[in-house]
């Protein structure tokens, strides 16, 4: 049997129907393209003059640390630069009643900006840290990558929402270099509470009773929700995560015991003789420690709180 041809039954004009409609269609999705990346183009542009009209305000309207203006704070600014290996930015102090600290730039000169109400209710040590933190915004590029996805985050809903999880993580980043600026676990956490809870937090808060809620909290998915919406990880954890970060790398000291007979050491506190040899254990106490009031472990003798326990820790008078 003969087969019967298409072009006998096909309808005219059909296949140029077809490919009409699949010009048509490429020409639409590249003018979608088009738009597309050009309105990106257009917010990376408008996103990077934002920022540098900001660093231009703030040269104009804001003093500059130096070694003329706010040595102190210049001093801290020069230390921790040293430590983190970054190229000292602008460093502004900024006329505001509000505890904040930030950093902004897409290169360099980047800026940091100190608000006022920091310099006064924050101690030398809270300072060094909450610098400290900033300055590793810089250094791990924090700055560029906000400055290039900052203007998406309004026009595209759930970018944040995307982004979110690395902005948090970050922040957990900058801390731990804040501590390592700093050099004190006390400092860090109190300078924290008073970011999130007002310059006199300090003076109506229990801090053996918070140090308890930090460690022993334990949030379910349903509390930890309004977290994956922020750019920022909750007050109390990012306490506890800095408190562990700070332990596992002995950055607060332990207080050990040491055998007096065969000098082997022990951290395990519940121990109360040597497996050894069986000799009663000694507690190791060096120069410029202190014990803790509360629960015995060995700090550093500036310390004002156990990050322990939260005993607050009683100067001797002269």
């Amino acid at each position: 049997m003969e087969v019967i041809r298409e072009d006998i039954y096909t309808y005219p004009g059909e296949k140029d129907s077809l490919k009409l409609a699949i010009i048509i269609l490429v020409l639409v999705l590249f003018f979608i393209f088009a738009i597309t990346v050009g309105f990106a183009f257009y917010l990376l542009i408008l996103g990077i003059i934002i920022i540098k009209v900001q660093q231009s305000h703030l040269l104009g309207n804001c003093v500059l640390v130096n070694q003329s203006n706010y040595p102190e704070i210049n001093w801290i600014v020069d230390e921790a630069c040293q430590v983190l290996g970054v190229a000292r930015p602008r460093v502004h102090v900024k006329q505001d009643p509000y505890l904040n600290a930030f950093a902004i730039g897409f290169s360099t000169p980047y800026s940091v900006v100190i608000n006022s109400a920091v310099i006064k209710k924050f101690s030398p040590g809270e300072l060094s840290f909450l610098i400290g933190h900033e300055l590793a915004h810089i250094k791990r590029k924090h700055c560029f990558w906000l400055s290039l996805i900052s203007p998406f985050g309004k026009t595209i809903p759930g970018f944040e929402l995307i982004f979110g999880i690395w902005q948090r993580k970050a922040e957990h980043t900058c801390d731990r270099a804040g501590l390592l600026v700093c050099g004190n676990l006390n400092d860090a956490i109190t300078a924290l509470i008073k970011l999130s809870c007002g310059e006199d937090a300090l003076e109506h808060i229990n801090f053996n009773d918070f140090i308890k809620q930090v460690t022993s909290m334990a949030l379910n998915q349903l509390d930890r929700s309004a977290e994956y919406f922020s750019t920022h990880p909750y007050m109390v954890n990012r306490i506890k995560e800095l408190t562990k970060f700070s332990i596992q790398n002995n950055l607060v000291k332990t207080n050990k015991k040491t055998c007096p007979q065969c000098n082997k050491t022990y951290i395990n506190q519940e121990l109360s003789f040597c497996t050894a040899c069986g000799r009663p254990l000694e507690t190791s106490e060096k120069e410029g420690q202190i014990k803790c009031l509360g629960c015995g472990q060995l700090l550093e003798a500036e310390m004002k709180y156990c990050p322990y326990c939260g005993t607050k820790q009683k100067k001797e008078e002269a």
